[in-house]
């Protein structure tokens, strides 16, 4: 009869990261084995917890990885390492990290109704070109506007993983997300390695990257005067500057409810 051992003190580790664990490594060992298949008889014992399971001590991590192998002096007895990792970094739920900054840039027009920027001024009665006029013309201001990144890893179970790339990348959030509104949030790059090839259908480890622009990222355009270089005043929304629909919409909340 096979005897288990859980937990060998001195190959117990744990990581911690940011103050929260990480991973954690576990050893059992399990003697009293005989015949070839010795390795796959040990992983199948009912006291040696199977992949997905969670620690009650460690409710954060989840079993990811476990390997046996015969002990080079004992025969009969098989080492088992257990892999555990955070839990958005093992199953259908991701860890997310990113960051904001502030970048410059020129508005013609302003939030949230894109009124068109104007100033005027009203010249002397002395002035050798326009005396008395009052002119109005389109201006433009420098402005900082908040941008920033995510990135969220985690692990799904697909046939295709390139359709899943496809599916996102170069797509707009289609509801307020991330702390953004409609069409702030672009999904500008999707990565994935194997995770378990074994698995049906196969699981690959994603890594979706977001890139966020407070000012949306559908393009814009203004009519600008080719005599003055700024737009005339008075142009009209929709035909003097507009805004095109170029990048498609996707409900980011079907992937990533935050």
């Amino acid at each position: 009869m096979a005897t288990v051992i859980p937990d060998i003190i001195e190959t117990l580790e744990v990581e911690e990261s940011d103050g929260a664990l990480k991973s954690l490594h576990r050893v059992f060992h399990i003697s009293g084995l005989s015949g070839a298949a010795r390795c796959a008889e040990a992983l199948a014992n009912g006291s040696v917890p199977v992949y997905g399971s969670v620690l009650a001590a460690y409710p954060g991590l989840v079993l990811t990885g476990r390997r046996a192998r015969i002990m080079p002096n004992s025969p009969s007895k098989v080492r088992i390492d257990l892999e555990y990792q955070r839990y958005g970094d093992a199953q259908d739920h991701f860890v997310f990290e990113g960051s904001t900054s502030l970048r410059q840039i020129t508005r013609e027009t302003i939030p949230p109704f894109n009124d068109q920027i104007t100033v005027s001024h009203t010249y002397p009665d002395d002035d050798l070109n326009y005396p008395g006029q009052t002119l109005t013309q389109g201006g433009s201001i420098n402005v900082m506007e908040t941008e920033g990144s995510l990135r969220a890893t985690g692990i799904m179970a697909c046939d295709h993983p390139i359709y899943v790339a496809g599916a996102w990348h170069k797509h707009l959030n289609l509801h307020f997300w991330g702390g953004g509104g409609t069409g702030t949030w672009m999904c500008t790059n999707v990565s994935y390695v194997p995770h378990d090839t074994g698995a049906t259908p196969p699981k690959y480890r994603f890594t979706f990257e977001f890139s966020f622009n407070s000012d949306g990222w559908q393009p814009k355009v203004v009519f600008t005067d080719s005599t003055t270089g700024k737009p005339p005043p008075d142009l009209v929304a929709g035909v003097g500057y507009k805004e095109f629909f170029y990048y498609k919409y996707i409900n980011f909340h079907s992937l990533f409810p935050i």
